[in-house]
């Protein structure tokens, strides 16, 4: 169940959703006030988020689950150390290159996202349930992604009003947290059938046995 969850709750938690519901409020801590240029990169953000969802689901099986649930953790702590760089030099120095590179690095974000987490939240929690529990467990996830979209609808709005910029650090903590936790805890669940996903989960140590199953079709691979 633990695995199920990952990917959804850090679709929630990574930052996607400040990003995603209050980007103009995002812009404001760079300096971008005018309407027009915030529906432009709205409109340009959405864009980058689209191409990146596909070109992420069309390489899932090539990447992997698991690196990409890490790495993407790890580029999103990147991206949002960026973002405050950008933004806490702008409120200090007003500079528009900051600016520039705090939005810069929100389009980046934007891409690495999609590109890794969009395509996992509905693939991976499906393929880490047996048949039997997917009925109730996907029901428990989707529960725990709406009582946390509750908590960024209402709590991440103040805190930017409160402390603007400071905000990203949490989200910098957070992502390297979550590609942490995945890199002891995701299994690689790519070309596993249910019973050998049974297996794995069964094992002592599951992600170790999901990382050799990988592994020893390539080997017999190389020795053909």
């Amino acid at each position: 169940m633990v695995n199920a969850l990952i990917p959804s709750v850090w679709g929630q938690c990574s930052g996607n959703a400040v990003v995603s519901y209050y980007l103009p409020a995002m812009l404001a801590t760079t300096g971008m006030t005018q309407s027009d240029k915030i529906l432009n990169i709205n409109l340009g953000y959405t864009a980058v988020s689209a191409v990146a969802s596909y070109v992420g689901a069309s390489l899932i099986e090539k990447t992997g689950r698991r690196p990409t649930i890490i790495w993407t953790s790890v580029a999103c702590a990147v991206c949002f150390a960026g973002i405050s760089a950008g933004a806490g030099t702008y409120a200090s120095t007003k500079s528009t290159a900051s600016a520039s590179a705090g939005i810069a690095f929100i389009f980046l974000f934007g891409f690495c996202y999609n590109f890794g987490t969009t395509p996992l939240q509905a693939l991976y929690p499906i393929e880490c349930l047996a048949y039997e529990q997917r009925g109730k467990g996907l029901a428990f996830v989707f529960a725990f992604v709406h009582a946390l979209a509750f908590v960024n609808q209402f709590c991440f709005p103040i805190a930017l009003q409160n402390i603007a910029w400071h905000t990203y650090l949490f989200f910098i903590f957070w992502d390297l947290l979550q590609a942490t936790i995945s890199y002891f805890f995701s299994v690689e669940t790519k070309q596993q059938s249910l019973e050998e996903m049974s297996e794995i989960f069964e094992a002592r140590n599951p992600v170790k046995a999901s990382l050799l199953r990988i592994k020893a079709p390539a080997q017999d691979e190389e020795t053909r």
